[in-house]
This record gives C-alpha cells, structure tokens and sequence, in this order.
C-alpha cells in the first residue's frame, strides 16, 4: 500500500509544475468563446471560466493539498 501512495504522489509531483499548459489552454477557450458573436457562448465562458482556475489551482497544488488534509484529518 505504500509502494502505491508513494507512486501516486511521485506522479502528482511529475505533473503537477506542468499545470500553467491547463491554465494557457482554458484561456485560450474562453477568449475564443468570447470571440464568436453568439451569447449562448459568451454565457457559458463566463460560467466555465472560473472553473478552469479552480482546476489549474487543484492540479499545481494537489500533492501540497493532499499532504495538508492528511496531516490534519489524520486519526
């Protein structure tokens, strides 16, 4: 089981400096959903675009997170 948490946390640590690709990549996104003149896609840019910085947030920080809740949800 620790050979296992450990090669998942080794991942995540591979992966994770790599997450400024999710950011670019939903910008990119939404300024072209921004960019087409229909407001059914203006509408869901603004509704996605906040998600796609929770998301950013959550890949370049998940090994830091997850060490964090388990010291402080230990039993």
């Amino acid at each position: 089981m620790d050979k296992i948490a450990k090669n998942i946390v080794d991942f995540c640590d591979t992966v994770a400096p790599y997450s400024y690709v999710l950011a670019v990549v939903v910008a990119l996104i939404v300024g072209i959903m921004f960019a087409l003149p229909s407001e059914k896609a203006h509408e869901k840019a603004k509704s996605y675009g906040g998600w796609g910085i929770v998301g950013t947030i959550l890949v370049a920080g998940c090994v830091t997170i997850g060490k964090w809740l388990a010291n402080n949800w230990s039993f």
